[in-house]
């Protein structure tokens, strides 16, 4: 929710996000889905871990996975980050978030550094606080990288995701 007052945001609350996803694993579950895997882009997303958990509960043979696209594309941002020189490592709202798609104008290739203290913990982010702290909303390092080392990483990253489906039971696990 720190993000509400970067121009177009839009942010569910936590209990309304776990309500969201129990509502979309009951309706697949009623249809017959005993696999599901969930890839969030959104590190605030990652709450919905306890509603995964607590879904398996009470329905039988249910199997829910879950994946951060981010941690999907560390080593990569990593490794481009040690091959361009960059001085700072990137953070949120960085560089390998600024696709051409997403971009709602120009991006100024910058390097942020934001000082965190005691009246402006890293987390949680206070929302009235953010956008006035936080300028564009990038937490540290490059804002923009070049667009073929942007693919580059994005495409990586949805290898491994490949990569961790691959590695879901074919069959669905035994109660």
């Amino acid at each position: 929710a720190f993000s509400v007052n970067f121009p177009g945001t839009v942010s569910l609350r936590t209990t309304t996000m776990a309500s969201v996803i129990e509502d979309l694993i009951d309706g697949f579950y009623r249809q017959g889905f005993r696999r599901l895997f969930f890839v969030t882009g959104h590190g605030g997303n990652e709450v919905i871990t306890g509603t995964l958990s607590e879904a398996m509960l009470d329905r039988p043979k249910l199997s829910v996975r879950y994946a951060s696209i981010y941690r999907c594309m560390e080593d990569e941002i990593a490794a481009v980050e040690r091959e361009l020189l960059f001085a700072a490592p990137a953070d949120h709202a960085g560089w390998y978030e600024a696709l051409q798609f997403n971009r709602v104008g120009p991006v100024e290739d910058r390097c942020v550094d934001v000082s965190w203290d005691e009246d402006f913990p890293v987390f949680p982010l206070n929302p009235r606080l953010a956008r006035t702290r936080l300028g564009i909303g990038v937490l540290g390092g490059r804002t923009i990288a070049p667009d073929a080392i942007i693919e580059r990483v994005w495409s990586r990253s949805i290898d491994n995701l490949c990569e961790l489906l691959a590695q879901m039971p074919p069959e669905v696990p035994e109660d």
